[in-house]
């Protein structure tokens, strides 16, 4: 049984693992896949914020390896009561749940509940600005199917860095993998206090999307932004949208990701989240190969 928290728990070897595990995945057809080997696992989902693909793809991952899944509606569990999310999680526990994935709001609360249980995995499905373990090891893989030297590779993040927990578990997974070009580009009201020495940073769109091989469009986090942050999303829009005209600064086969949900027309151009460089879907399609890497690597 492994938990896994924070991209930087991975070792190299471990992500490069569970890429091809999930790229062995993926040969085998997903949409008709089934396998056995997590019959009898039980697989929970707490999900204290709105998901679409997170949640779902979780989901049809165990379920294509066997497991059965259980979804608490958080607002009507004993929480409602006063009871501790901690005495959930050992409830959870003690009833023979095998992994648990949890999202939540806050910063770090994931980390002390797995501090907190011995016999079931703990699985970061997002918590707060902090972490997104699974989407970064989807972004790893999309581009991995796309060019395979790490070294060599110039990735430019575009958007709001500073609420992103894709961008701060991207920014650390590609560190990792030994990606030494790595450039954000926003507005200086949407950058983090501290970035890793390897980072560049960009205010202007053009400056950082030059010679791109990878361009990765993120969302605006409104939801996580404080009430002073008072951000014009038409100005954003008009200085940081991806269009034709402003990627094709990049190279020509640059890659195009966006981890969803969307805002189109004001973080990308449609024609460019539906074009030919978009590997949107394909990151989508590779959350499902991703998350029944992850469940197994957790649970056998």
């Amino acid at each position: 049984m492994k938990h896994l928290i924070d991209i930087t728990h991975l070792t190299k070897a471990q992500i490069e693992h569970l890429i091809q595990t999930a790229l062995n995945f993926k040969k085998n057809n997903l949409a008709n896949f089934h396998s056995d080997v997590l019959q009898g696992q039980v697989v929970a989902k707490l999900f204290f914020e709105p998901s679409t693909r997170t949640r779902n793809s979780f989901e049809i991952a165990a379920y294509r390896l066997g497991a059965f899944v259980i979804s608490p509606d958080m607002k009507e569990s004993a929480l409602v009561k006063g009871e501790t999310f901690l005495d959930t999680i050992k409830t959870l526990e003690a009833m023979g749940v095998h992994a648990c994935v949890i999202r939540h709001a806050e910063d770090g609360v994931i980390q002390k509940l797995a501090e907190n249980t011995q016999k079931m995995a703990i699985i970061n499905a997002g918590d707060g600005s902090n972490q997104h373990p699974t989407q970064a090891l989807i972004d790893l893989m999309t581009i991995y199917e796309h060019q395979q030297n790490w070294q060599h590779l110039i990735v430019s993040i575009i958007g709001d860095v500073k609420y992103s927990r894709v961008a701060r578990s991207l920014i650390q997974a590609l560190t990792i993998m030994g990606v030494k070009h790595i450039r954000v580009i926003a507005p200086q009201e949407l950058l983090p206090r501290e970035l890793a020495d390897n980072v560049q940073v960009f205010n202007n769109l053009n400056s950082g999307l030059v010679d791109a091989d990878v361009v990765v469009c993120l969302r605006l986090q409104k939801e996580r932004m404080t009430s002073s942050a008072k951000l014009n999303v038409d100005a954003f829009s008009e200085k940081f949208c991806l269009t034709e005209k402003k990627l094709a600064l990049a190279k020509k086969s640059a890659l195009v990701l966006h981890p969803g949900p969307m805002n189109r027309d004001i973080e990308i151009a449609s024609n460019i989240a539906d074009g030919p460089q978009s590997a949107i879907l394909k990151q989508v399609e590779n959350g499902i190969a991703i998350r029944m890497s992850v469940l197994q690597w957790c649970l056998i």
